[in-house]
């Protein structure tokens, strides 16, 4: 879209900004629909800022203050983390800064709010979802009103959960085998200059499993009690693997994270997932059992009530 505007400038003054003579306008409606099949298709999107018109065509998971987007005032943003980037970034609360004015400004949103923020904007103080993600059939939807060139734990979430989400596929594939409950989805991968990651993950009282998917690279994996005591400690030479964790409560571990080799930016995800791991697809075959059984019992209460029966007259 960027190539059909020309403009004319001599360092930072511009003459003049004008539409090249090939523009055309965009078709909403079509590009709404390629949205729509590409994510219930297992697609993961990633949206921002301004390009919330395409989602909003696609889905219309906002509300907006006053009906009006572009609120939002250059400063501090006071933002509270929630679920999967709060258990990326080991914190609950962030401080953001918008460096611009109009910035979208969302009252409240569709699908599952995971920073809310506080702001000045020109009708007062206001607060709202910042960033939420947006399932849809098999796909999900990260959308962001805050967007930077800076880098941080904010952006490294968004980066590594929209390009590693086959990644988180294949790793809840492992605890939705056994019908476990998923209470924390993690991507990441180890940069250059680090020797480690670390991450809290959501354990449930009874019996959990922490699941670990790289894409090639092996790991360390060290699983913390929330005192910092180990708990598991072991190198996993396979790209994959599982570490089993009971509870007595509701609780919370942390899992620190090592390449195994000199090797760096290899992606990986976690998964921690509550629930005994008894028979594969339980839940499966118990339905199918019911079904079983439901149809069975019909037949029988079909042959006993319902059955042939014979008339006519007795002749001496």
């Amino acid at each position: 879209m960027d190539r059909r505007i020309r403009v004319v400038a001599q360092h930072s003054r511009i003459h003049s900004v004008s539409l090249n003579e090939e523009y055309r306008e965009i078709n909403m409606e079509k590009a709404a629909g390629l949205i729509r099949d590409f994510v219930e298709d297992g697609g993961a999107a990633y949206f921002s800022g301004y390009s919330y018109e395409f989602l909003q065509k696609a889905y219309a998971p906002f509300r907006f203050f006053d009906d009006f987007p572009f609120m939002g005032m250059p400063g501090r943003i006071e933002s509270r983390l929630k679920y999967d980037i709060s258990r990326f970034c080991v914190k609950t609360k962030m401080a953001l800064y918008m460096d611009h004015t109009g910035w979208i400004a969302v009252k409240s949103a569709l699908g599952q709010v995971i920073v809310e923020g506080e702001y000045e904007t020109p009708r007062g103080k206001h607060s709202g979802p910042i960033s939420f993600l947006l399932h849809r059939g098999d796909g999900e939807i990260l959308y962001t009103s805050y967007h930077s060139t800076v880098f941080s734990d904010f952006r490294r979430f968004n980066i590594y959960r929209v390009a590693c989400s086959d990644l988180l596929k294949k790793n809840c594939a492992m605890a939705e085998r056994w019908d476990q409950e998923i209470t924390g989805r993690i991507a990441d991968a180890i940069h250059r200059g680090e020797n480690h990651r670390m991450y809290y993950l959501n354990l449930r009282r009874g019996n959990n499993t922490v699941y670990y998917q790289s894409d090639g690279d092996p790991h360390h994996l060290d699983i913390l009690d929330k005192d910092m005591s180990i708990l598991h400690s072991r190198d996993v030479a396979d790209t994959s693997g599982r570490f089993d964790v009971v509870m007595e409560e509701d609780d919370y571990c942390f899992v620190r994270i090592y390449p195994s080799t000199t090797a760096r930016y290899g992606a990986y995800s976690l998964v921690s997932a509550s629930g005994s791991r008894i028979i594969p697809h339980s839940r499966l075959i118990l339905k199918i059992g019911l079904g079983t059984f439901a149809l069975f019992s019909l037949v029988v209460v079909k042959r006993l009530f319902f059955g042939k029966r014979y008339g006519g007259r007795f002749v001496m």
